[in-house]
């Protein structure tokens, strides 16, 4: 609805009264505007602007400068075109949906470049993560992030060191996560190298261990038969050498 078609040259003057476009109702004394079907603005809600659909339903402002929209098809924030008119920049929050989309299509990007997860996981772990609070909010509402100076200092990605945008903060998450993964790869690949290493000498051990037992069992077959042990041998014939050369020393002889 063009509401300067409908009030050309009053819309100023209007709106400082209190605007209602539609079927709704504006309490609010100045400054407030709803349009759409079944949108209201409370006597309360000064500066409050109110836009409903066609479902019969109220839609309504109960708090001052605040900004109410029921749109069931959808929102979108388009904050670009190229020259066919297409959306090249901008937002959308789908019908039903709860979260919004930013979009990612890569034909509206350009100058590509490659990062390393590494060195961004290592950046990521070097900034501050802190809880904290909006001045503007209660201190018992709490927040978790980095600052955006820290982040901008780190990354030098986004419009400036205020601000940190979704897309850049879920580029630094993701990168990181592919980081770490890699991390995880090289690792894996280590430790199956070590285990490689030690199952060889596992399975040496075990050779050793089988001709040991092997050895073990001929000796003690030896000893079963009657035989005599390996060092009686060895002593009993050191005997019969030296009496041999004793009496050979007697006779004169040499040995």
């Amino acid at each position: 609805m063009n509401v300067r078609r409908i009030l050309p040259g009053l819309l100023m003057p209007v709106l400082l009264l209190g605007l209602v476009v539609g079927r709704g109702q504006a309490q609010a004394p100045v400054i407030s505007f709803a349009a759409g079907n079944q949108a209201w603005t409370a006597s309360g809600a000064t500066g409050s602007f109110v836009w409903s659909d066609s479902n019969p339903y109220i839609t309504r402002s109960w708090n001052p400068n605040e900004f109410v929209a029921r749109a069931m098809g959808g929102f979108w924030l388009i904050t670009g075109i190229d020259a066919s008119g297409a959306i090249s920049s901008g937002m959308r929050l789908p019908s039903g949906s709860s979260q919004w989309l930013g979009l990612s299509d890569r034909n509206a990007k350009a100058n590509f470049a490659a990062v390393d997860g590494h060195d961004i996981l290592a950046q990521l772990a070097a900034i501050p993560i802190q809880t904290w609070n909006y001045k503007t909010q209660d201190p018992a509402i709490r927040h978790i992030g980095p600052m955006a100076q820290d982040f901008y200092a780190a990354f030098g990605v986004g419009e400036d060191d205020r601000f940190i945008g979704t897309v850049d903060a879920d580029g630094v998450a993701l990168a990181s996560i592919q980081g770490l993964y890699q991390i995880v790869q090289e690792q894996d690949a280590r430790l199956a190298a070590q285990q490689t290493e030690l199952d060889a000498l596992q399975q040496q051990n075990a050779d050793w261990e089988a001709r040991l037992a092997a050895l073990e069992r001929a000796v003690g077959s030896q000893r079963t038969v009657g035989l005599p042990p390996l060092s009686w041998l060895v002593g009993g014939g050191a005997v019969v050498v030296g009496a041999v050369w004793i009496g050979q020393r007697r006779r004169g002889g040499r040995p």
